[in-house]
C-alpha cells in the first residue's frame, strides 16, 4: 500500500511540476515580451497584442495554484478553462490540428496529474477521519469508566452529610473519588491517576479497585495507604503513580483522621467565617515502596463544611492566565455559603463558579469536589 502510493506521489509531483515550469516559462515569454515573431503576428492578427502581458500574469498565478497541493484541483479547472478556450480559439480560426495539439496534451497531463494528487488528498482526509472518530470512540468509552467508579447519590452517614461531583475535561484525565463505610468510620478518597483517555480512566479503575481491597483488609489510614503503595509499585503500569487524600471519620468522636499521598490541593476546613488548609504531606502512591504516610488529625464541630479536590478546582486559568485558587476567589465563595445550604448545592455552587471564572478558556484537567457538611 505504501509502495502505491509512494508511486503515486511522485507520479503527481512530477505531472504536474513539468506542467507548472512549462506554463511559467510560457507565461514569463508573455509577461517579459519574448513571444517569437509568429507567435506576436498571431496575437497581433486577432487584436489581442494589448492582452499579452495580462493572460501571462494570469497564467502564472495559475501555474502556482497547480503545483501547491491543497489548490491544485481549482488550478486544474482553471487551467481547463485556459487551454480549453485555447482549443476553441484554434478551432475557430480553422488552425491546424497541430496547433491544438500541445494544449490537449497538457490539458490531458493536468487532470492525471490532479487524479493521482487527489488520490493521495483523500486517502489522508480518510485516515484523518478514522483517527478522529477512534479518539472520540476512545473518549466516550473513558468517560463511561470514569463515571462507574463515582458514587451515584448523595450519602448520608450518622453526623455527616456528603456529596461529590466529576466532570471530565476535553480529554478524560483520572480523577477518581469513592465514599467507603467500614465500622464506626467513614472513608472518603479523592485520587488523580497518571495518564489521559482510556489509559487514564482504566488506571483509574485499577487504583479504586486496590483501595477497596486495601480498605477491606486494612484498619488504619497509614495501612491502607502504605498497603496501596505497595501494590501500585508492583503493578505492570511501571509509570502509573496515584496522588491521593484519604480522609477517615469517626463519626461518633467527631473526629477526621488524614493522609496525604502527593496532592497539591489541599483539603479546606471551612469554620466560623474561616478557611483553614488542612495539610499533610507524602509521596505519590507507586513511586517508592517502602515509605509510609503520617496521619493527620483533626477535630470536627458542628457546621463545619470540609471539601477534598483535585487540581482540577485549584489550577484552573482565566484568560489572563491566573489560576482560580490564586485569585482569592475561592475563599470568597466559600466564605458565603450558608450553613444551611444543601450539600449538593454547595457542590454546584463551587464547581459553576469555576467554569465562570475560566469561561471560554479550555481546560485540560478533571474536575473533581467532594463536600462534607458535619452536623
Amino acid at each position: 500500500m505504501n509502495i502505491k502510493k509512494n508511486i503515486r506521489n511522485i507520479s503527481s509531483w512530477v505531472i504536474l511540476g513539468i506542467l507548472c515550469s512549462t506554463m511559467m516559462m510560457a507565461s514569463s515569454a508573455k509577461i517579459f515580451g519574448l513571444l517569437s515573431a509568429e507567435e506576436l503576428a498571431l496575437w497581433e492578427k486577432n487584436n489581442l497584442a494589448s492582452q499579452i502581458r495580462m493572460v501571462g500574469l494570469l497564467e502564472f498565478v495559475v501555474a502556482l495554484l497547480i503545483i501547491i497541493p491543497y489548490t491544485s484541483s481549482l488550478g486544474v479547472l482553471l487551467v481547463s478553462c485556459f487551454w480549453g478556450g485555447a482549443i476553441v480559439f484554434h478551432l475557430t480560426l480553422d488552425d491546424p490540428v497541430t496547433h491544438m495539439l500541445p494544449a490537449a496534451i497538457f490539458l490531458t497531463l493536468a487532470w492525471i496529474g490532479s487524479y493521482l494528487r487527489n488520490q493521495d488528498l483523500l486517502s489522508s482526509f480518510r485516515k484523518e477521519k478514522e483517527t478522529r472518530l477512534a479518539l472520540e470512540s476512545e473518549l466516550s468509552d473513558a468517560q463511561k469508566i470514569q463515571a462507574s467508579l463515582l458514587p451515584k447519590n448523595t450519602l448520608s452517614v450518622e453526623g455527616l452529610l456528603v456529596a461529590g461531583r466529576n466532570m471530565a475535561a476535553k480529554e478524560v484525565g483520572g480523577d477518581f473519588f469513592d465514599y467507603l463505610q467500614k465500622e464506626n468510620s467513614l472513608l472518603i478518597a479523592v485520587g488523580d491517576v497518571s495518564g489521559k483517555g482510556l489509559k487514564g480512566a482504566m488506571n483509574a479503575v485499577m487504583a479504586s479497585g486496590i483501595l477497596n481491597l486495601s480498605a477491606k483488609y486494612q484498619q488504619s489510614i497509614n495501612e491502607i495507604m502504605s498497603d496501596m503503595n505497595e501494590s501500585l509499585c508492583q503493578s505492570i503500569e511501571q509509570d502509573m503513580n496515584v496522588t491521593m487524600i484519604l480522609a477517615q471519620f469517626a463519626t461518633e468522636k467527631k473526629q477526621m483522621i488524614l493522609a496525604n499521598a502527593g496532592q497539591h490541593a489541599y483539603p479546606l476546613l471551612i469554620r466560623n467565617g474561616t478557611v483553614e488548609l488542612v495539610q499533610a504531606k507524602g509521596l505519590a502512591l507507586g513511586m517508592i515502596p517502602t515509605i509510609s504516610y503520617k496521619p493527620t488529625t483533626v477535630n470536627l464541630e458542628s457546621g463545619d463544611l470540609l471539601l477534598f479536590m483535585t487540581d482540577g478546582i485549584t489550577e484552573p486559568r482565566n484568560a489572563k492566565g491566573v489560576m482560580y485558587e490564586e485569585s482569592g476567589r475561592l475563599n470568597e465563595v466559600l466564605l458565603n455559603i450558608p450553613v444551611e445550604m444543601g450539600i449538593e448545592e454547595v457542590v454546584d455552587t463551587i464547581i459553576n463558579d469555576v467554569e465562570a471564572y475560566t469561561a471560554d478558556e479550555e481546560q485540560d484537567d478533571d474536575i473533581t469536589l467532594v463536600a462534607v457538611r458535619v452536623s
